[in-house]
């Protein structure tokens, strides 16, 4: 999910699109707002290695949040948004999360998950009412970080979880690259392993059908091998019930 090449190659062609609404995100749109997320993150404290968590359905900011902490050299958990809120919490104090990004239809849970996670020093909200006294809305944040790369760009990855059946959920750590991220906005001589950051690059699947994600799925270890093609991103349950 590491747009740069593509943002520059094919700046307008679609990098997603939102199978309910047909709101569609360019490649430069998606590389913005990542960028403006990794800003964010690092004004925060976040470091290489340093982990946040995404507690939301289906929605048009899950793929530019997992990208900004592929950009960023971060641990990042997609959590299941089924989950219960002592659920939550455990996943958020085990994986050492510092940072929350929910939506406005998982406050509620997010909100009293947080009550028993001190180490969460941030908790952003997309599409919600606004800053309280737990959550700061999410586009007005972002929009104080500035839309070019960060820096210190390090490749990053995801820290996935079991589903629990024989016990706790665990953790799945996967050991990250050194190298800088290779794309047209790193300059030329940068070290990085291409082998590992091609499994990252965004590319097209329409995720529909037999390989349709559930709620807390991560999108990139379902595509295929083809670069600079388009996401659709399924409804989640919960919107097409309602």
């Amino acid at each position: 999910m590491y747009p740069g090449h593509h943002a520059t190659a094919h700046p307008d062609r679609a990098a997603f699109i939102m199978a309910s609404t047909g709101e569609t995100v360019s490649y430069a749109e998606l590389e913005a707002r990542a960028n403006r997320l990794a800003h964010l993150l690092r004004a925060h404290g976040l470091k290489r290695l340093d982990h946040f968590s995404i507690f939301m359905e289906n929605n048009n900011r899950y793929l530019e949040a997992c990208a900004a902490g592929e950009r960023a050299g971060l641990y990042y958990t997609c959590v299941n948004s089924y989950l219960k809120a002592d659920e939550l919490a455990y996943i958020l104090n085990n994986s050492e999360s510092r940072v929350l990004i929910t939506s406005a239809s998982r406050s509620e849970v997010a909100r009293e998950a947080l009550k028993q996670c001190p180490n969460v020093t941030l908790a952003l909200i997309v599409d919600g009412p606004g800053n309280d006294a737990v959550f700061q809305d999410y586009a007005s944040a972002v929009a104080r970080h500035p839309t070019t790369p960060i820096a210190d760009e390090r490749l990053g990855t995801p820290m996935l979880y079991s589903s629990g059946t024989t016990g706790r959920p665990k953790g799945i750590v996967r050991a990250q690259q050194a190298g800088r991220l290779c794309g047209s906005q790193q300059g030329a001589g940068h070290a990085c392993d291409k082998s590992s950051l091609k499994r990252f690059r965004l590319q097209q699947f329409a995720l529909t059908g037999e390989h349709a994600l559930s709620d807390g799925q991560c999108a990139h270890d379902r595509l295929p091998p083809s670069a600079g093609w388009s996401v659709v991103c399924p409804r989640s349950r919960a919107s097409s019930s309602e």
